[in-house]
């Protein structure tokens, strides 16, 4: 889960290779986590929930997270790109 969101986070500032990067280890580690009910987790389909939900929140929201969950300070350039 932590990668969908580092993923969408990514996007929101253009940082498409980090987003890259973060869907490649999800993509990994996917295989490997399973939801309570026994099927595994898709990682397309995270990503595409936590895009409509990421969308309707402050970019500082996706700022934060990037820096909290994701090891990934964002420049000021950066910031205000998006």
């Amino acid at each position: 889960m932590r990668e969908a969101v580092c993923v969408v986070a990514s996007e929101r500032f253009f940082l498409f290779d980090e987003a890259q990067k973060h869907y490649e280890h999800g993509s990994d580690a996917s295989g490997l986590r399973y939801r309570m009910d026994g099927t595994p987790t898709e990682l397309p389909e995270l990503i595409n929930q936590f895009r409509k939900v990421m969308i309707n929140l402050p970019k500082e929201h996706s700022a934060q997270m990037l820096e909290e969950k994701c090891d990934k300070r964002l420049t000021n350039r950066e910031f205000k790109q998006a």
